[in-house]
């Protein structure tokens, strides 16, 4: 999983927490969200084990043009002896687009941290939207939750055009202004996942 799955001590919890990729199939027999699933892992510790579900619809027709929308989505799921709870999800899409459409994860979407030690563990998914008819940088986004706090960095995919590059900018959510630690360990993800190869 390189550097996504790399997985910081989550110190409050006594014990370093691992990250597990999940095999999706039969997995929609357990957990309901929309679109297809298209990744899941699982975070085990002795506090709380969660669920991370990346699911998508994929390109489809919204008229007889050649309009199409595309939708995605990641939701988290706190796994208890009662069932699989949902904590958030996060949605986007693309509506109407009669060009090149992307609605999609970034390579290695998804990464969970305690960048600023509180034993609470921070969820991230990374992924691009776009309608394009040229070569031009998709919306980037960089998402995170630690409980039902949620920090986003938005900005734009980095291109690389000959010996110049275009796009890779972002600005950083009011909600990192309490959360500086967090904001720092951000920026070093959205280093990591701001390229694009068109």
């Amino acid at each position: 999983m390189g550097f996504w799955g790399l997985l910081l001590p989550l110190a409050a919890l006594g014990a370093e927490p691992t990250l597990t990729a999940l095999p999706i199939d039969g997995l929609d027999q357990e957990y309901v969200v929309d679109g297809v699933m298209t990744a899941a892992w699982r975070l085990n510790s002795s506090a709380q084990p969660y669920t991370l579900i990346l699911s998508r619809t994929g390109s489809f027709s919204v008229t007889e043009g050649d309009e199409h929308s595309a939708r995605l989505y990641a939701t988290l799921f706190a796994d208890t002896a009662d069932g699989h709870q949902q904590r958030w999800v996060i949605q986007d899409r693309v509506d109407a687009c009669p060009f090149d459409i992307t609605a999609a994860f970034t390579g290695g979407p998804a990464l969970v941290s305690d960048a600023d030690a509180d034993g609470v563990p921070e969820f991230w998914v990374s992924y691009r939207v776009s309608c394009r008819s040229d070569v031009s940088p998709s919306t980037l986004k960089l998402i995170g939750y630690e409980g039902t706090q949620k920090y986003a960095l938005r900005g734009t995919s980095r291109l690389q055009l000959g010996d110049s590059s275009e796009g890779g900018d972002y600005q950083a959510d009011a909600a990192f202004k309490s959360a500086p630690l967090l904001l720092e360990y951000a920026q070093q993800l959205w280093m990591q996942v701001r390229d694009e190869a068109f």
